[in-house]
């Protein structure tokens, strides 16, 4: 019954005039705060050397992007994916629900002494009854190509590696290794994802604002080259971030406590806006034709599989196999680590006054979504702990 009165309640509040169904436009959100929950929660884990269990969480479901870190030192690292489609075909309630009713499962954990638990520097790594593939093959999928980490710093990381294969004291006979037991209960995941989601989800109604509020316009500077442009546009979301969060502590209490990936999760959001704005207006009839197949050819972009190579023979000949090298590439959604992705979308678009009605429906997702982030997982994460009370 208390379910019921629940959903008439969410029915009956008033919520800002959508020329769309709101329910169908709050699905691209979710699936996007759960991507963030999990690299969020992921990324905890490996600040805190916790990689085993961080690794499992990054593979659980078998994403369709890599959900896992790419360490930078010792006390920082960073999501592998920056783009909007690591769910893009699961739910959050679905999710939490299949991690929050799934039995324990113990690993064996082998690592090299000098590596971290559940890596893959060396021989080292978890292994054990894994149902899902690594994430490092999901990445091979179509993902921007592996970094490499350079954990011995600089240009002569070949020459130390070198000196460290002919040192006779530093030979394999020497190596350690480390072997423990590793038991993961997932139905306590569930339970730190939903509060990592409780913290993202109200961080996102205020942060939201700032995609129709002007907060992210950034004046040019014609003097500015292009160093000093990117460095800005990447400073502005962090500093709009700051900004937000002083908002929330103006006392100073928590020194602007904030979550980790939050100034990239701005950048995301404001994207997913624009895509979903974007996506909407192609099938609503609201735009003319030539306007609408602008929007469709801009929404994904050719790119090739294959290294160019010069032109040789028939020109035509030529064409025709280099086209069958290239693929779709969602030109929103992918991987990008640049901010600012969704002005840089919009200016290419080479129509000011479509880009301004895409801008519109933008305004209009992001208020309403800020409106509606917070009560929307407070009802998913009640709805799953009664479940999983009466069960």
């Amino acid at each position: 019954m208390a379910h019921r009165v629940l959903s008439v309640a969410l029915l009956v509040a008033p919520t800002t005039a959508l020329s769309y169904d709101p329910a169908r436009s709050l699905a691209p959100l979710h699936r996007l705060l759960l991507q963030r929950t999990v690299q969020t929660q992921t990324v905890y884990l490996t600040d805190f050397h916790d990689e085993a269990k961080a690794q499992w969480l990054a593979n659980y479901l078998d994403p369709q992007a890599p959900m896992d870190t790419v360490r930078m030192s010792n006390t920082e690292c960073l999501p592998r994916y920056n783009g909007l489609d690591g769910f893009p075909h699961a739910t959050n309630e679905e999710y939490l629900r299949t991690m929050i009713r799934s039995e324990p499962i113990t690993y064996e954990v082998r690592y090299k002494v000098g590596t971290w638990a559940g890596g893959n520097q060396g021989t080292g790594g978890a292994v054990g009854p894994s149902e899902e593939p690594g994430a490092d093959e999901a990445f091979r999928k179509g993902m921007e190509q592996k970094q490499t980490l350079d954990f011995w710093g600089g240009s002569n990381n070949a020459a130390a590696a070198s000196t460290r294969r002919n040192n006779p004291f530093l030979g394999e006979h020497t190596a350690k290794y480390r072997e423990y037991e590793e038991t993961i209960v997932p139905s306590r995941f569930a339970q730190l994802l939903m509060t990592t989601q409780q913290q993202l989800a109200k961080e996102w109604r205020r942060d939201l604002c700032a995609i129709y509020d002007g907060s992210l316009i950034l004046p040019r500077d014609p003097d500015a080259d292009e160093a000093q442009a990117i460095a800005a546009e990447q400073s502005l979301y962090a500093r709009v971030i700051r900004d937000k969060a002083m908002g929330e502590d103006p006392d100073e209490l928590g020194r602007f406590a904030t979550s980790p990936l939050r100034a990239a999760n701005l950048d995301l959001c404001e994207r997913l806006a624009t895509r979903v704005a974007a996506r909407e207006l192609c099938v609503d009839g609201d735009l003319s034709p030539a306007q609408a197949q602008r929007l469709e050819e801009c929404l994904e972009r050719l790119e090739s599989s294959e290294p160019a190579e010069p032109e040789a023979g028939d020109i035509h000949a030529a064409l025709a196999a280099k086209l069958e090298t290239m693929t779709r590439v969602d030109a929103l959604g992918g991987h990008a680590r640049r901010r600012g992705l969704a002005r840089r979308w919009l200016e290419s678009l080479e129509d000011e006054a479509l880009a301004d009605v895409v801008r519109r429906r933008r305004n209009e997702l992001a208020r309403h979504w800020a409106e509606s982030v917070v009560d929307e997982v407070a009802a998913t994460h009640a709805l799953l702990l009664r479940e999983s009370l009466e069960s």
